[in-house]
């Protein structure tokens, strides 16, 4: 992308030196333009995205009760593994 604005650019400027042909400046700026304005848009969307990502995080309780060997147990949720039987409170 920077090869082919940059060599538009000095396209433009030799012939503007030279005096002949046309001018390729306003493409060369109005691609960069583009480029910049969607590197822009995708960092606004990846900054929102991470924001969710963190405040679905802080909404995981830090305990979990699971059913091991017909008795509730209290863990934190970082030791539940797969297969595990979580007990929920359906009534609140």
């Amino acid at each position: 992308m920077a090869i082919a604005v940059g060599a538009g650019w000095l396209y433009s400027v030799w012939v503007t030196l030279t005096g002949g042909g046309e001018v390729f400046h306003e493409a060369a700026t109005v691609l960069a333009s583009f480029v910049l304005l969607g590197h822009w848009f995708e960092m606004r969307a990846r900054c929102g995205a991470n924001e969710a990502i963190r405040t679905l995080l802080e909404l995981a309780p830090p305990a979990a009760v699971v059913i091991r060997g017909g008795e509730t147990v209290e863990i934190p949720t970082s030791e539940v593994q797969t297969g595990d039987l979580l007990a929920a409170d359906i009534l609140g």
